[in-house]
């Protein structure tokens, strides 16, 4: 039988919710009005904005993982890792925010309206990532078998891999851990500092934020390490390969055949992710600049239908032209190596 819902259908759906909060900030509160849709200076200003603060950082890598896990089709468990990646993220955002309210000597309600509803006079953005919780805990259910064949495939992978592997990931695992401990206990001591003696209701709750913080980063370093032992084997018979290829000094083996797809990956991951990053962050900022200059008019609403349009398309184009480089250099590769396999037989 099948879903009412597919996991896409959700993806795109906590995608449309979370996007609003994520990219609204950039038409005032950094770069002013005025912008014109995909100026030159875009990937520069998307730079800028993604790194601004914490808040909107996680909140940005949140809405990517989510991006990206809408395009995975063959690898089920990289779709559900992705998505709860973007879970985690989520989460992190809104305990930072929490850090941040508790900091500021906001009253505890207010904190709630803040984190889930909206900014006062504002538009409620929290309140669709609020609502945007739904299809996430959806997809989280579903993808729970996923994860779990993971983890089973990661111990499975610790116990078949080297000794030597297998220590280093849990070392590493551990000492990043400790590592993170410990800077979440300096940063709550930090705070302690600007606070009176005796018990404060917002020092408990920077507190409680600052350890939510730690164990989530401690879950995505969990992550990290499983992404890492599943894919080993796989390195390591890549890598054997390139250096055998790297070892043969008649050049009778091409490398570019081993490393292009690599490269091609790189640079439609980077591609993709500025794409991503850029276009609802441009498409927000035109349209605040003509509903200024021009009032609430239909028209303006144009701008967020064009936006995403011109968008997709430009990435499109330039995804097309790389592919096609690439396809040409690994056209060469055959054509010598054909060539050569004649010239042998002859």
């Amino acid at each position: 039988m099948k879903r009412l819902l597919s996991d896409r259908f959700l993806i795109c759906i906590a995608i449309v919710l979370v996007i609003p909060f994520t990219f609204y900030w950039s038409t005032s509160e950094y770069y002013g009005y005025g912008g014109i849709l995909f100026g030159v200076d875009a990937i520069s200003r998307a730079s800028g904005y993604v790194t601004s603060d914490l808040i909107t950082t996680f909140s940005v890598a949140s809405y990517l993982s989510l991006f990206f896990a809408l395009f995975i089709r063959k690898s089920r468990g990289l779709q559900a890792s992705l998505i709860t990646l973007s879970f985690i993220f989520h989460l992190l955002m809104i305990s930072q925010y929490f850090f941040y309210l508790s900091t500021g000597g906001v009253r505890f309600l207010d904190m709630l309206r803040n984190l889930f509803v909206n900014i006062p006079d504002r538009f409620p953005f929290q309140a669709l990532l609020t609502i945007a919780l739904i299809p996430w805990v959806m997809l989280l259910v579903r993808q729970f078998e996923h994860l779990r064949q993971s983890v089973r495939t990661f111990f499975s992978g610790l116990a078949s891999s080297s000794r030597v592997l297998s220590v280093f990931t849990i070392v590493l695992w551990f000492l990043a851990s400790i590592f993170l401990l410990i800077f979440g206990v300096t940063q709550y001591l930090d705070v302690a500092k600007g606070f009176d003696s005796g018990f404060q209701l917002s020092l408990l709750l920077a507190a409680i934020a600052l350890l939510l913080k730690t164990v989530l980063f401690i879950l995505i370093v969990a992550i990290v390490a499983v992404a890492f032992v599943l894919t080993v084997p796989k390195w390591k018979s890549e890598i054997a390969e390139l250096n055998e290829t790297l070892k043969d000094f008649r050049l009778n083996h091409y490398v570019t055949r081993l490393i292009s797809g690599y490269l091609y990956w790189i640079y439609f991951t980077l591609i993709v992710t500025i794409m991503a990053v850029v276009t609802p962050m441009q498409t927000l900022i035109s349209y605040e600049s003509q509903r200024l200059d021009s009032g609430l008019q239909p028209g303006t609403f144009l701008v967020l239908i064009v936006g995403p349009l011109i968008g997709a398309l430009l990435g499109y184009l330039i995804i097309l032209a790389l592919r096609l480089v690439f396809e040409l250099l690994v056209a060469l590769v055959h054509i010598a190596q054909n060539t050569r396999s004649r010239n042998q037989l002859t």
